[in-house]
């Protein structure tokens, strides 16, 4: 049993300190630790399979790598081609599918933004981050993760991990979860709203946990080990409190810079 001097065990920064201080780097020691804790949700399991949508890089940041290393397989749904030659070569586990997934009533050719460190393009271009520059604007197809399934016709999905930069209730909206039930869904979301929660609240999931940006959301009925009431409560600061500041924070910025009348 492991035994923490923290209140929060699980909690992502008390778990990388407690297990990783040898990670000298203060990312890399929490992406290590989010990662050990994907395993640990999954019992230290070596097989299974799992799609992973905005692959992007083979190892850097890959919430899938550690899996595929440990036995795993799985789809990695990426549209940049240079990632995707990346992937094919250093991800042998897994099979590429070079596209991006879109909503149902979205679906077609569309620009994709490739920024400068890849790892933050995306097809919203409000979305895009202010610290990478836009180095081109691709022509790419979009797809419902639910047409993917069904070409690829994939053994049961335990994990998906979305990291699209914004547009993950588009990707959301094109599958299927009735019908697929994946035991952990990893997404990625700044929580600029709601929306994306409320979704998948609507659709049988409950958010469990939250690592740095990303929501472990698990089938209602399911219990999550890897937190406690003090971590669940914060979780619920975070999701419903911290909004609502954000919210009255904004409308006070957009007063103070809007001109007086003349």
């Amino acid at each position: 049993m492991l035994n923490f001097s923290t209140s929060m065990p699980y909690e992502i920064q008390s778990y990388a300190n407690e297990k990783h201080q040898e990670v000298s780097d203060r990312k890399d020691r929490i992406n290590t630790a989010e990662n050990e804790l994907i395993r640990l949700f999954f019992e230290q399991r070596n097989t299974g399979f799992f799609v992973d949508i905005g692959a992007n890089h083979p190892f850097l940041t890959s919430k899938t790598y550690h899996l595929e290393e440990s036995g795993w397989k799985g789809l990695l749904i990426e549209p940049i081609p240079a990632c995707c030659d990346q992937l094919r070569k250093h991800r042998p586990g897994s099979e590429v599918v070079q596209v991006a997934c879109d909503a149902p009533d979205q679906v077609g050719e569309k620009d994709f933004y490739v920024l400068s460190d890849f790892a933050h393009s995306s097809l919203d271009p409000e979305s895009l981050s202010h610290s990478s520059s836009i180095q081109e604007v691709i022509q790419i197809q979009t797809r419902t993760l639910n047409s993917i399934l069904e070409e690829k016709n994939p053994p049961q999905i335990d994990f998906i991990s979305i990291d699209v930069e914004g547009c993950q209730l588009n990707v959301l909206k094109g599958f299927d979860l009735n019908r697929y039930r994946p035991r952990l869904l990893f997404v990625e979301d700044h929580l600029r709203d709601l929306e994306t929660h409320s979704y998948l609240t609507k659709q049988g999931y409950r958010l469990a946990k939250r690592t740095v940006r990303n929501n472990w959301y698990i089938p209602a009925d399911e219990k999550m080990e890897l937190t406690c009431p003090k971590e669940d409560r914060l979780l619920w600061q975070r999701l419903h409190v911290h909004p609502y500041f954000r919210a009255l924070r904004a409308r006070w910025r957009s007063a103070v810079r809007k001109p007086a009348a003349a």
